[in-house]
């Protein structure tokens, strides 16, 4: 397929997260990488706000002290969340502009879990944040005041990725570590469904993302890609996806994005028709893996950030 769109450089080590604002105005990228002796960690642990208008950094937040492995827009470009493996998230005012974020002034901090931060993902409505650490807890809080709501214990420890479904009732959880995707009633907290086959198929799970009308469930294993009608709880499509590390479903529905290192092809972003699991296309444009992508909320663009340090981003017919 096509080059990228652009090309945004900045960062000084891989990139862990990316997530565009609801208005498609920025986009927030969060990396970094353990320093070498005699370098600042906050240099080395940052989220860079990029101006998709001029493409260019709108600025770069250095706050954690450890790499940023998670980020997340709340609905209505109110709030920027990012968490760190430094275990904490802070939260930033984007309602009021830019100037607090040029200025490094964050509206708090929480010291979410007892390992690292890896996942965030607001509620639709904007009510809640969810946060799934590496210490196998999944918390929600309460955006009006930040005090934790519920916590889930997924007894799962590890990289985890967690996600909303559109209508906001459900959040889903994955793990890379052997077992099943979680999907919780936000409401009660209890389990609604646990997605596997068999035991002893379990594998390590990347990722996952919802279809836009919630009806179905995406999740990236080692290698394959299943898609879960969440109804009857049957895999209704699956697919090879060697060497894929992110997943991300289109808002229009019809695509789903993965995002790694094709060895065969050296692509590093994939894109599938989201029926029947048929290989649209391919793009190139990363020297390394890619470990973040992320759609536009109009589907127009797509985001993807490596392990080169490198952000690109795609535009999509």
């Amino acid at each position: 397929m096509g080059g990228a769109l652009a090309t945004l450089r900045g960062h000084c080590g891989l990139i862990h997260a990316s997530a565009f604002a609801p208005d498609g105005a920025l986009l927030a990228t969060g990396g970094g990488f353990a320093p070498s002796t005699g370098v600042s960690k906050s240099e080395l642990s940052a989220t860079m706000v990029w101006d998709l208008t001029a493409l260019r950094p709108a600025v770069t937040l250095h706050w954690h002290r450890e790499p940023v492995l998670a980020v997340a827009f709340s609905p209505g470009n109110h709030c920027l969340a990012t968490g760190s493996g430094d275990r904490t998230i802070a939260l930033w005012n984007v309602e009021r502009g830019l100037w607090n974020l040029v200025m490094g002034a964050h509206d708090r901090s929480l010291r979410a879990h007892d390992a690292a931060v890896t996942s965030l993902a607001f509620r639709p409505d904007g009510s809640l944040l969810a946060s799934a650490g590496a210490d196998g807890a999944v918390k929600l809080w309460n955006t009006s005041d930040w005090r934790q709501a519920a916590i889930f214990n997924a007894a799962r420890n590890g990289d985890a990725r967690i996600l909303f479904s559109p209508c906001g009732k459900y959040l889903a959880g994955v793990w890379r570590s052997r077992g099943p995707a979680i999907v919780w009633d936000v409401a009660t907290g209890k389990e609604h469904l646990e997605l596997r086959l068999w035991t002893s198929e379990d594998s390590e799970d990347y990722g996952l993302a919802f279809s836009p009308d919630g009806a179905k469930l995406a999740v990236l294993s080692t290698g394959e890609v299943r898609i879960w009608d969440l109804a009857t709880c049957q895999v209704i499509a699956s697919f090879a996806s060697v060497g894929s590390l992110t997943i991300a479903y289109s808002p229009r529905g019809d695509l789903l994005a993965t995002g790694g290192w094709d060895q065969e092809t050296q692509a590093a972003v994939s894109l599938w028709d989201a029926s029947t699991g048929v290989l649209l296309g391919q793009f190139s444009g990363h020297a390394q893996p890619v470990e973040t992508i992320c759609f536009s909320h109009d589907g127009g663009r797509l985001a993807s950030g490596g392990r080169d340090g490198v952000v690109n981003l795609w535009e999509i017919p």
